[in-house]
């Protein structure tokens, strides 16, 4: 992608933030092309962040970004990415990139089957008076979302497995994403098992009830519904 194109895309991305209000894109951020991961960001800080936003303990500090790692599944983290009921519960802030690099304006559960590769991208940018740091940490054994607030491990605060699954596992804390290509990716993580997996940012989830969540559907090869079901919506 050119610096031309990039930059053309991030300022479509920002003007569809600031059209949109306050968590909500007004459509899907077209981030790159070709290809599934999304090279690119909204120049704009996320508005609508959380207030009294629990900090990591001292101890705790970002991951150094990863690169792409050819995943099935690349998962973004934003606050542009609206919430959303769902069979699972309140979900906000994460959402599966589609084949075409699009990230959706509103989230929706994270399918994938056993042996798919996911990895996370934090698309939020830097805000003016800190870093937007964002997480996915699962919440072992879960069969729903946990009530806030939530007492997150410490080990949470760090990367955490390399398997989404009903053990613990965490991208850490990851970076937002530079003013320039490429945006800031966790480690990869493989789908091993079929199951239903909810995780929460480690930071934001206790902010309220429509805080960062999402939730990992993992069935077998045989039940396949495609990892690029979710559709695109249409520019508003």
């Amino acid at each position: 992608m050119t610096s031309r194109a990039a930059a053309r895309l991030r300022g479509a991305a920002a003007a569809a933030f600031a059209a949109a209000g306050a968590l909500a894109a007004g459509c899907a951020a077209h981030l790159t092309t070709p290809g599934p991961q999304p090279t690119g960001q909204p120049t704009t800080s996320p508005s609508g962040v959380p207030s009294g936003i629990p900090t990591a303990s001292a101890s705790a500090t970002p991951q150094a970004c990863g690169s792409p790692a050819n995943a099935n599944i690349y998962v973004a983290m934003s606050f542009g990415i609206a919430p959303a009921n769902s069979q699972y519960g309140a979900l906000f802030g994460f959402g599966a990139v589609d084949s075409q690099g699009n990230v959706p304006a509103v989230a929706a559960p994270i399918e994938g089957v056993v042996g798919n590769v996911v990895q996370f991208v934090n698309l939020d940018d830097y805000d003016s008076n800190s870093l937007t740091l964002r997480s996915a940490a699962g919440f072992p054994n879960a069969t729903s979302f946990p009530p806030v607030p939530y007492s997150f491990p410490a080990a949470d605060y760090s990367v955490l497995n390399t398997v989404i699954g009903n053990a613990g596992w965490s991208t850490g804390l990851i970076l937002p994403s530079p003013s320039t290509d490429p945006p800031c990716y966790s480690q990869a993580f493989t789908l091993s098992t079929a199951g239903t997996y909810y995780f929460g940012d480690v930071l934001y989830y206790n902010a309220g009830v429509s805080s960062p969540r999402g939730v990992v559907v993992v069935t077998s090869a045989a039940t396949e519904r495609g990892r690029h079901s979710i559709a695109r919506r249409p520019r508003r």
